[in-house]
């Protein structure tokens, strides 16, 4: 179980409405389930890999952009980001295809969206595996992709591409 009490913590400081529990099952680095509770909303965000996703009580199923220029990338800066030139210069050389690009502060909240279809593709670079776990579950519930590679195993620090399209994985 992968636990975060309260995913976009800032955000909930900044009385910002972007923020949620959020609950997943994780077999080694496989998501499993995923749960989320938007509880500003009142909205949960549940499903388990490959049997389909759940918004309160309800199955969806995404309806994904057609292609990059229509799509929107959710994104974020965590602290532990590199902000070098090269580093800076390599990301945005990889969402710019995107029609827009959207940062709310919090990783569970954009990748339910991106699993509801609000979104059509998420990532971040060296996210801690609590922020990501259930979202990771929701996106493959729903249908998607998803790609996750190991930064720092003692710091939980993974880099993650998530997309209704296999195809539009940037890592």
């Amino acid at each position: 179980w992968v636990i975060d009490p309260l995913d976009g913590t800032y955000n909930y400081l900044r009385d910002m409405p972007f923020a949620c529990v959020s609950i997943g099952l994780m077999k080694g680095l496989k998501p499993i389930l995923g749960v989320i509770h938007d509880f500003n909303l009142k909205i949960s965000y549940y499903g388990i890999a490959s049997k389909g996703l759940y918004i309160n009580e309800t199955q969806v199923q995404p309806k994904w952009a057609e292609q990059t220029d229509q799509a929107c990338l959710m994104t974020g800066f965590p602290a532990g980001r590199s902000y070098e030139a090269k580093a800076l210069e390599t990301f945005v050389s990889r969402v710019r295809a995107f029609k827009k690009i959207r940062m709310i502060g919090s990783a569970a909240l954009a990748l339910a969206y991106v699993a509801s279809g609000r979104g059509d593709v998420y990532i971040e670079e060296s996210i801690r595996l609590w922020d990501i776990a259930a979202g990771l579950a929701l996106i493959e519930a729903a249908g998607g992709s998803a790609q996750i590679n190991i930064v720092d195993t003692k710091s939980f620090k993974f880099d993650v591409c998530a997309a209704g399209k296999q195809e539009w994985l940037l890592l």
